[in-house]
């Protein structure tokens, strides 16, 4: 993968030294991760404009250049990530590539949200699973016995979870009113240290 960022790099900095040739796509090679379609080569195309789109790059690919050097570093030549040891694809084998799933579950929360904007986190939560684990379909396999001895367990597992996350929900929100006092305090200390020193008050 590090390739890419290197390749990314590179072509940003010749980029800025040479841009007339970034319009005309003569530095744009076969080895560069770029789809080579109509739409490239309509905007490769001459334009009346393009003094001024060479204006624009002046200013836009030096600072892209020095951007992707600061975020890439890890992965250019010399970094921690450019060489993957066995241990390190070990720990990064059941990374998902993609983020399908989250923007899924952003889509079923956006579309609950619009619909009922006052329920609870709990029942949001539960929709989310229910919607993404497909548990309507993998119910109705089960037959009808089993389906009513699923459900009522569920319905009594549900006033324990309801509890247990009612206990956690009070809990964060008591360490939220701490921590808020807290940081009030010092706010109200540090305003009084700066109101001594204007008055010329010794602090100790």
């Amino acid at each position: 993968m590090y390739i890419h960022y290197l390749q990314l790099v590179v072509f940003l900095n010749e980029a800025t030294i040479d841009m007339e040739s970034v319009i005309n796509g003569k530095m744009i090679g076969d080895a560069t991760v770029v789809k080579h379609d109509p739409i490239l080569e309509y905007l490769l195309a001459p334009w009346e404009h393009d003094d001024n789109i060479i204006l624009y790059l002046q200013v836009a690919l030096p600072a892209l250049a020095e951007l992707s050097r600061k975020l890439y570093v890890d992965h250019l030549p010399g970094g921690q990530w450019k060489h993957f040891t066995d241990e390190m694809k070990g720990k990064v084998s059941g990374t998902q590539k993609h983020n399908t799933f989250a923007e899924s579950a952003f889509r079923y929360l956006d579309q609950l949200l619009r619909e009922k904007p006052d329920v609870p986190v709990l029942a949001s939560d539960a929709y989310l699973m229910f919607s993404a684990n497909r548990t309507h379909t993998w119910l109705n396999k089960k037959d009808e016995h089993l389906k009513k001895h699923l459900i009522e367990r569920q319905c009594v597992m549900l006033k324990e979870f309801d509890l247990t996350f009612s206990e956690g929900n009070h809990r964060l929100k008591g360490n939220i009113r701490k921590l808020w006092r807290c940081r009030s305090k010092k706010r109200r200390l540090l305003r009084r240290k700066g109101f001594k020193i204007l008055k010329g008050t010794q602090i100790e």
